[in-house]
């Protein structure tokens, strides 16, 4: 079950990512159209979302069933996945426009969607927070040998 989940994690991380490289590609590569940027963006936006709930809908079951002791901690995975699809399908269409012309235009995209996924950790860490077998709610973390 844990391979399974990680490989669709890693299959959410492919989506997120590959739309992002088609964009920036297409800025390096500097002389092309606007119609094709436009297309591009259409296509950016579904990315985005699917690819940030693929890796929200993988990470979430992984630190929940994960060892307790383990190093591991799936917790900011989830919530960059949360982050971006927050992004992608609600932030983005509300952020102000006065605000956003103000950033470069690299940062127009990145601010955004750095502050949704520090949202999502603030929200996730807590829910996600594992706790030991011989903890109990309100007592601080044991210390591992």
């Amino acid at each position: 079950m844990r391979k399974l989940l990680i490989g669709v994690l890693f299959l959410g991380v492919v989506v997120t990512c590959s739309g992002g490289a088609w964009f920036m590609i297409l800025g390096i590569r500097g002389t092309t159209d606007s119609a094709r940027v436009a297309e591009v963006f259409r296509y950016l936006w579904p990315s985005l979302a699917v690819g940030g709930a693929i890796v929200l809908l993988a990470a979430v079951p992984l630190q929940l069933i994960w060892r307790a002791g383990s190093d591991e901690d799936w917790t900011f995975l989830a919530s960059a996945g949360a982050g971006i699809c927050l992004y992608s399908l609600v932030v983005r269409h509300i952020a102000p426009r006065e605000w956003l012309d103000k950033l470069p235009s690299l940062f127009v995209f990145l601010v955004p969607m750095i502050v949704s996924v520090a949202i999502a950790y603030v929200v996730l860490r807590p829910l996600l927070k594992r706790k030991t077998p011989d903890q109990t709610p309100g007592d601080p973390p044991a210390k591992l040998q």
